[in-house]
């Protein structure tokens, strides 16, 4: 069984509570170089909004965006692959208090899901989750500022196929994630939590993007991209965590009130899980300790692999460094920034060896506790029943020998000759 280290971020998104801006001294400190890398497939044939609904209800329907070539683009994180699964538009739980090119209405956002090529593993980021915020055309007091390409790609995803034009406009999300005002993004990993059976839980750590400037949008167009209007609700669907990604397993919904107390009664309570894949935010206050340690911001934005300016490096290439294999080797990839010798901010999100080694020792004390007792107990009856058991022979022992008498001690009775006087 493993579970969200208590000093990492958790739930989905992080969100910070505080204004930055770009002169702080903070901000600087979690400036970065780009850890991901892109490529953009080219496709002619044109995306499509669906919507999915579950008991159609507001909380569960789905509002997504297919298209028809989705693995064509991919993202590559530490050498590991991964596939462009899922794109939904909802609501935003994204704060403004992020430096951003654009101050208008921001009420919706367009979430993309990259899952892992090759599967699920607890050591590795299941998934790079990027989140783009969506501005409303009408509030924005520059309409200077405009992103027609993504414009275009989105007004050709929710047409009428007899509306549409004989291809589509856009043919790559490269064009439109290059369309930004400004292709910064802020960085940071968070650890979700998922049941395993009804007393175990498995954890599942992924990756966030959030673009703060994103796209400008006319609000018509970004309330049919959401469904604003399905079934008179007036809203956007909450963000929530694919099945795919999860393994069709319940997310929780809610974090614990502190790691140790009473693990088990936190398991099995059916409050705290979530079957349609909503789970929590996690905020972070901008004066806090935490700020810099959790978050990082790469100007660069999105960058193909060709243009790339550092590659990670393997295990041939530091072969006079001493490395440390729990925290610096992933497969044959040393996890250290070739340019700076820093580790990625993946590895500073899951502590030291010394600090997993806590959080599964604490684990451990809190599940064990009941089996203590229970231990305790038993060997204290065993001892009661023991020193019974022997009172009890020894009773017996000195009653035989009082009903049958002493034996004899003389010759006879020893086995040797009588002895007489002369």
């Amino acid at each position: 069984m493993s579970f969200c280290p208590a000093y990492a971020n958790q739930g989905f998104p992080v969100v910070l509570n505080g204004t930055v801006s770009r002169v702080d001294d903070k901000f600087r400190q979690i400036q970065g170089e780009p850890e991901i890398y892109s490529a953009f497939g080219t496709s002619i044939n044109f995306p499509d909004r669906v919507r999915q609904t579950m008991n159609d209800t507001q909380s569960e329907r789905r509002n997504l965006i297919r298209l028809p070539d989705m693995k064509q683009n991919t993202l590559t994180y530490n050498g590991e692959i991964y596939n462009l699964a899922h794109i939904q538009v909802c609501r935003s739980q994204q704060s403004s208090d992020w430096p951003s090119n654009y101050a208008g209405n921001h009420n919706a956002d367009c979430v993309f899901t990259y899952t892992r090529a090759s599967g699920f593993d607890t050591n590795i980021p299941a998934a790079i989750i990027a989140v783009v915020s969506l501005y409303e055309k009408e509030s924005m007091s520059d309409i200077s500022q405009l992103t027609p390409k993504a414009q275009m790609y989105f007004e050709d995803a929710v047409a009428e196929p007899s509306a549409r034009p004989a291809v589509p406009r856009v043919t790559s999300l490269q064009a439109i994630f290059s369309d930004m005002g400004e292709t910064g993004y802020v960085m940071y990993s968070s650890c979700l939590l998922l049941r395993d059976s009804a007393t175990t839980t498995k954890s599942m750590n992924v990756v966030g993007l959030y673009f703060p400037s994103g796209w400008i949008l006319p609000k018509a167009l970004i309330e049919r991209l959401g469904d604003y209007t399905y079934n008179n609700g007036n809203m956007y669907a909450q963000i929530y965590i694919p099945t795919t990604l999860r393994g069709n397993r319940p997310i929780a919904k809610r974090q614990p009130d502190a790691i140790g107390s009473n693990i088990p009664a936190y398991i099995t309570d059916g409050n705290t899980w979530s079957t349609d894949g909503t789970t929590f935010t996690y905020t972070i206050t901008a004066n806090s300790e935490q700020f810099t340690q959790r978050f990082r911001y790469i100007s660069r934005g999105l960058i193909g692999l060709a243009n790339s300016q550092k590659r990670l490096k393997t295990t041939l290439d530091y072969q006079c460094l001493p490395l440390d294999k729990m925290k610096d080797v992933n497969g044959q990839y040393v996890m250290l920034d070739p340019a700076t010798g820093k580790r990625s901010l993946e590895d500073t999100m899951k502590g030291t060896p010394n600090q997993q080694k806590e959080l599964e020792l604490t684990l451990k004390v809190d599940t064990s506790k009941s089996f203590e007792k229970a231990a305790m107990w038993i060997g204290i009856i065993c001892a009661i029943i023991f020193v019974l058991v022997v009172v009890s022979f020894v009773i017996r022992y000195f009653l035989v020998r009082q009903g049958s008498g002493a034996p004899s001690m003389t010759p006879d009775a020893l086995g040797g000759p009588e002895i007489t006087s002369p």
